[in-house]
């Protein structure tokens, strides 16, 4: 099995999205034997410890971060929202109204404190390097003009850490299974075949 992160089936028959990419380290780190036979980072890192994040997320996702967790302007954690979701797409403007109303709204739910708990975690990604220095396999799915994480620090980050490492840099925004589904698709797809035929999952 591979863990695929966003969950590709869901994600694209609801049109959501959250930060899940970080789970890989949690499952890693929290279930022995590691039930996963590889991973996926769909525009994201697949840990937060501080020198990932630091290092690969751009300036508007951490002026982003401290607006989603503000509890002093509740006008500015409504706004962000909206500039967030803008900045995940090549053309926000495009995007159906419906969808762009769940999305915000689905984040409408999510209070300060609980925001900046997701953000803000700790995690302990020994495991998962552990696991990725004896071949576990990982795919950073990432699109070339993401303005939220830069997919070539995140894979300057991650080369060290592991030996199957598997980099797919696509024309596209943060959300390229939405801008670039068909080339996602494919990678993701000649991805999930190769490391099931090892595995014999």
């Amino acid at each position: 099995m591979v863990c695929l992160t966003p969950p590709m089936y869901r994600q694209l028959k609801s049109n959501r999205t959250t930060n899940i990419a970080p789970i890989i380290c949690d499952i890693c780190a929290n279930i022995s034997p590691v039930p996963i036979a590889g991973a996926v980072g769909l525009a994201g890192a697949p840990t937060m410890i501080g020198p990932v994040v630091a290092n690969t997320g751009t300036p508007t996702l951490f002026e982003a971060f401290g607006r989603f967790c503000s509890t002093v302007d509740s006008t500015q954690t409504l706004i962000v929202r909206n500039d967030f979701f803008n900045a995940c797409f090549t053309d926000p403007a495009n995007i159906p109204f419906n969808m762009k109303s769940a999305w915000i709204g689905m984040t409408v739910l999510q209070t300060p404190d609980i925001s900046a708990l997701v953000i803000s975690r700790q995690q302990d990604a020994t495991k998962l390097f552990e696991l990725g220095a004896q071949g576990f396999p990982l795919q950073i799915l990432h699109g070339k003009v993401d303005k939220l994480v830069d997919g070539e620090a995140v894979v300057k980050e991650l080369k060290p850490h592991f030996k199957d490492l598997e980099i797919s840099l696509i024309e596209g925004s943060h959300t390229i299974f939405h801008d670039q589904q068909e080339e996602m698709l494919d990678k993701l797809i000649g991805f999930v075949d190769r490391v099931n035929a090892v595995s014999g999952w």
